[in-house]
């Protein structure tokens, strides 16, 4: 032991969430022991939320719509919100678990989609809300468009 040297090792770990897809809400690249490939939230495909959507298209007379709000965020304070728990009927149908999205379903147009626009504040504050791409890929929306062109 004697003339011997000890060397200490200095191991250092880095993390960046850059790298990984944020949609607003889990995934399964995000959230891999959470969610399985194709599931929109624990237990439940993507295909079952299609399915879902089709009945309740088979009892919708034709030529008419089926119009469904995301529920809002509530606030306790002027600065502080309550936790939020999404509209059973919207996540019911589309799976996502962000408010203030409306759902409109129709015979002629599928799923249509209206996203919330996130401003910088918001995404500094709230982090990042699924919008019109996450709505068409993960959602699986036939169309889908920020919330701003409804009234339009």
């Amino acid at each position: 032991m004697f003339g011997t040297s000890v060397f200490q090792a200095t191991v250092c770990h880095s993390y960046s969430t850059a790298s990984i897809f944020d949609a607003g809400q889990p995934t399964a690249l995000s959230h891999p022991e959470l969610l399985k490939e194709g599931e929109i939230t624990h237990g439940i495909t993507s295909d079952e939320y299609i399915s879902r959507r089709k009945r309740l298209l088979e009892l919708l007379p034709k030529n008419s719509f089926a119009i469904i709000a995301a529920a809002s965020v509530k606030m306790m304070t002027d600065v502080v919100p309550y936790p939020f728990r999404q509209d059973a009927d919207f996540l019911y149908l589309t799976g996502c678990q962000q408010p203030g999205g409306i759902a409109v379903l129709g015979h002629d147009i599928g799923l249509c989609m209206f996203m919330p626009e996130a401003t910088h504040h918001d995404v500094t504050w709230e982090g990042k809300t699924a919008g019109v791409n996450e709505a068409l890929e993960i959602f699986k929306a036939d169309q889908a468009f920020p919330i701003s062109k409804l009234c339009q």
